[in-house]
């Protein structure tokens, strides 16, 4: 497939143009309120070009309860030359992790919810993409020896949860057709953006949007 950005003929000089253009638009809308985003060492060796982010929740409920913590960071990377794999020029690489109940990690519907919470964000956005590929782990942690004598001391209203999901993923966005104008690619990539960051939400127990409703039980 040829890659929606890509055509035959770029300069580097385009080639950065087009990198820069998509760095500028994740950096000028990756203001939340209810997010600290901030921007990251990219990885290396991945594509030619690369970006990172990272953005974490935390959530306080009215209950006083201990707060419910969701992370992630979200990688953009731009190879002009287009891959095979990944069926464009651009890929967005994305890992969360977030505190839920021991009663949710051990369900064994968890991977699909956590899944759906993602395609659900996209379909929000109004986004499309393609490739999407990815992984939701459940995890639960126990504590031995000196950490297991910590959390007894600290009772169990005070020691964070040991049960988390992890949801790995990553896709290509479709942006614009080859030779399209700067504002697509700017509209689009925020789109994507908005969807991350709903998907994040949704990992901590918030109201995403009007749009999509919150899928975590809770208690």
């Amino acid at each position: 497939m040829t890659p929606s950005l890509h055509h035959r003929g770029l300069t580097r000089a385009d080639e950065s143009e087009q990198f820069t253009l998509a760095v500028h638009t994740l950096r000028r809308h990756s203001q939340r309120p209810d997010l600290c985003i901030e921007e990251i060492p990219a990885p290396k060796n991945l594509a030619p070009y690369a970006v990172a982010f990272t953005a974490e929740i935390d959530n306080i409920n009215e209950q006083e309860q201990p707060p419910e913590r969701a992370s992630g960071h979200l990688v953009l990377l731009y190879d002009p030359t287009g891959h095979p794999a990944w069926q464009g020029c651009f890929r967005l690489v994305t890992y969360l992790q977030a505190q839920v109940d021991e009663a949710m990690a051990r369900d064994p519907l968890l991977p699909q919810v956590g899944w759906s919470w993602l395609t659900d964000a996209l379909e929000s956005r109004a986004v499309r993409a393609v490739a999407l590929a990815g992984t939701v782990t459940q995890v639960i942690s126990g504590s031995f020896g000196q950490l297991q004598l910590d959390d007894a001391m600290a009772g169990p209203d005070l020691h964070p949860s040991q049960a988390e999901v992890q949801i790995r993923a990553s896709w290509t966005p479709v942006l614009a057709p080859p030779g399209g104008e700067p504002e697509h690619l700017q509209l689009h990539l925020a789109g994507h953006l908005d969807a991350w960051c709903q998907l994040l939400r949704l990992c901590a127990g918030l109201p995403a949007d009007a749009e999509v409703a919150t899928l975590r039980p809770r208690i």
